[in-house]
C-alpha cells in the first residue's frame, strides 16, 4: 500500500510539474497586458487630451491592442522605437472604439496613445494589449527609389529571396511611413502570394505555410507607380 501510494504521490507531482511548465510556456510566448485610465484636464493636450503607455516589444511579436471606452469616441496611436507610427479610430459597431494589428518589426519601448476624436472629451477608458511571440525575425530595412527596377505599372521594387522547408510556417511584412507598402511573394510552383494592407495601409503581411521547399523570392514595392521612401521588411 505505501508503494501505490508513493506512486500516486509522485504521479500528482509530475502533473503538477507539467502545468506549471506548460503555464510559464504559455505566458512566455502570449502575454496581456492592461491599462485603465482616464482622460482630462492635467493630462497632456495637444488639441486632444492624451495618455501615453509604453510596452517594451521585441521583433516578431503578433500584437493586438484595443482601446475601449463608454464615455468619448477614442483614437489610438502606435509609435515604434524608430519612429514609425500607425493609428486607428473606429473598431466594432458602436464606433467608439479603437483596435490596432500588426508584426512588430523592432526590440525596445513602444509607445501606444489614447487619445479622443474630438477635442474637450473626457472620460475613463481601458486599453487592453496583447503580445504574442512568433518566432526570431530576420529584419532589413530598404529604399524605394529611381535607382531599383520598375515593375510593368511603374511601380519601383526590391527583391529578396530565402529558402524554406515544406510545411513551414512564413510571416513577412513590410511597413512604411512613406508609402503604401505591397508584398508579392513567388513560390517554387511559380504561385504568387499578395498583400496590400493590413489592417492598415502601412503595412503589409503575408503568413503562409510553405507547400513545396525550396527558394522563394519577396518583391516589396507599393500600390501605386513611382512611389518612393523607406520601408522595413521582416522574414519569420
Amino acid at each position: 500500500m505505501c508503494f501505490k501510494a508513493w506512486n500516486k504521490n509522485r504521479y500528482l507531482k509530475i502533473l503538477i510539474a507539467v502545468f506549471f511548465l506548460l503555464s510559464a510556456a504559455v505566458s512566455l510566448f502570449c502575454q496581456t497586458t492592461v491599462f485603465e485610465g482616464s482622460l482630462g484636464p492635467g493630462d497632456t493636450r495637444l488639441g486632444k487630451y492624451f495618455d501615453t503607455h509604453t510596452v517594451q516589444l521585441s521583433s516578431g511579436m503578433r500584437v493586438v491592442a484595443v482601446l475601449t471606452s463608454s464615455d468619448f469616441d477614442s483614437y489610438l496611436f502606435v509609435e515604434s522605437p524608430g519612429g514609425l507610427e500607425r493609428n486607428n479610430d473606429d473598431y466594432g459597431e458602436d464606433e467608439t472604439n479603437s483596435r490596432l494589428e500588426f508584426i512588430s518589426t523592432e526590440d525596445g519601448e513602444w509607445k501606444f496613445k489614447v487619445s479622443t476624436v474630438e477635442d474637450n472629451s473626457e472620460g475613463n477608458y481601458k486599453l487592453t494589449i496583447t503580445k504574442e511571440y512568433l518566432g526570431e525575425a530576420t529584419a532589413y530595412s530598404g529604399v524605394l527609389d529611381r535607382e531599383d527596377p520598375i515593375a510593368m505599372k511603374g511601380e519601383y521594387y526590391d527583391s529578396y529571396s530565402f529558402r524554406a522547408r515544406a510545411n513551414q510556417r512564413i510571416v513577412i511584412t513590410m511597413e512604411s511611413d512613406d508609402f503604401d507598402s505591397y508584398l508579392v511573394v513567388e513560390q517554387p510552383s511559380g504561385y504568387p502570394r499578395m498583400n496590400d494592407d493590413y489592417h492598415d495601409e502601412s503595412q503589409s503581411l503575408i503568413d503562409f505555410i510553405t507547400e513545396t521547399a525550396g527558394e522563394y523570392r519577396i518583391f516589396a514595392t507599393s500600390t501605386f507607380p513611382a512611389a518612393k521612401g523607406v520601408y522595413k521588411l521582416s522574414i519569420l
